[in-house]
């Protein structure tokens, strides 16, 4: 069975008391083979869909001005619920809507912000009179016919990983553009796609296999030298190593022993450049299955942990999940109220921040977005909190 694509839609529409005839039009919508292809989740409020998103992967949001928080509902301008969920998924590389209505489509202020929130982060605004629900997901679906995408589909999965640094989606941009130019269009391959998977491979596995110490590396290391490591090692399959070294030492040798590297590349023809384009897959796909595919899980591969990292119970372990629910206890700092849980502060982004008493044990579900200063580390918040009852 095929996957279907997975779409998280905020809009005030969706609630229950809501006369809105959206609810009726994507109804309809839903029984056209089209739909087939997505799973759609409707939520009303802001609050519900930052949870949903961040409890579980979604290749697709839209977002609707209208898209309320529950502490402001009566409030006409642009919404706190939309300006909450737009800052949420701001730096994921899913597909991002706004649909919204065409009065709001015009508003000078609605502009304004999204110029300088959204625009270049991916974002776009679609109106619901111009562009109706079949119209706007021929769109979404247009997004989705790539055949990097669809000859390793879990690629997609790579490319929404919160962890994603900058520097790895850009090489896996090049990695993609240049197998749809060579396998899909049949243009000619060059070295500039196989030096991108050798650089995109040791960006992507680096920080992981550092920070679960199955390698250790210098301050200053060498392009390959974490790949080289891995080679051999038992938590590393040796498919994997094998297939490690043969992308590091084929872009190595073409890239600096071969004179006429450009030429002798193509000459090997497009069923090599298949074969080394499938060594990539398997490398990216045994990582994400590795390392990412269950984060909220302790790394379900052979290395020695300290066995207070991964306590069972949820109220004790000592680092957070995104979409479970925790226990901290409530402090201040710089004077804002934060939940402290182990080491970590978590911010609370409700406007009853402050009627939780300081020193009060609290129950909250984890939350996370990459910082702005460093994409690389997460930054924990939580939207929904109350004060833990004692039993």
């Amino acid at each position: 069975m095929e996957e279907k694509y997975k779409v998280l839609w905020l809009d005030d529409a969706f609630a229950s008391e809501s006369s809105d005839k959206l609810n009726e039009r994507l109804e309809k919508f839903q029984q056209t083979p089209l739909a087939s292809s997505f799973e759609i989740k409707k939520v009303a409020y802001a609050e519900d869909f930052m949870q949903e998103f961040a409890k579980n992967l979604y290749y697709v949001v839209i977002l609707d001005v209208f898209g309320y928080s529950k502490t402001d509902v009566n409030n006409k301008n642009i919404t706190a619920g939309f300006q909450s969920a737009l800052k949420v998924v701001r730096n994921s590389s899913c597909v991002k809507i706004v649909y919204t209505g065409e009065t709001y489509q015009k508003n000078e202020d609605f502009q304004k912000y999204i110029e300088n929130n959204a625009k270049d982060e991916g974002f776009e605004v679609f109106n619901k009179i111009e562009c109706p629900i079949p119209d706007l997901f021929k769109h979404i679906s247009s997004k989705f016919d790539d055949l990097f995408f669809k000859d390793c589909p879990i690629i997609r999965k790579v490319f929404l990983m919160e962890s994603l640094s900058k520097s790895a989606m850009g090489y896996l941009q090049e990695v993609r553009q240049e197998y749809n130019d060579v396998i899909g269009k049949g243009e000619e391959p060059s070295q500039k796609g196989l030096n991108s998977m050798r650089y995109c491979i040791e960006t992507l596995i680096r920080n992981d296999v550092v920070k679960n110490n199955i390698v250790k590396l210098e301050t200053k290391t060498q392009l390959g030298e974490c790949m080289y490591k891995l080679y051999g090692k038992e938590q590393c399959p040796v498919l994997i190593g094998q297939s490690l070294i043969y992308l590091l030492n084929l872009a190595n040798k073409l890239d600096h022993e071969d004179e006429t590297s450009e030429e002798t590349f193509r000459g090997y023809g497009r069923m090599m450049f298949r074969a080394i384009y499938f060594a990539f897959f398997t490398c990216v796909e045994w990582y994400y299955n590795t390392f990412k595919a269950k984060k909220e899980d302790p790394l379900s591969i052979n290395i020695d942990k300290d066995s207070k990292t991964c306590e069972s119970d949820k109220y004790t372990q000592s680092r957070l999940c995104a979409g479970k629910e925790f226990v901290g206890v409530i402090v201040e700092k710089k004077k804002k109220k934060y939940i402290k849980f182990s080491s970590i502060f978590v911010a609370i982004e409700t406007n009853d921040a402050d009627s939780f008493p300081k020193g009060s044990n609290v129950a909250f579900v984890a939350q996370s977005r990459p910082r702005i200063k460093n994409s690389n580390e997460d930054f924990w918040f939580t939207t929904d909190v109350k004060l833990k009852e004692d039993k």
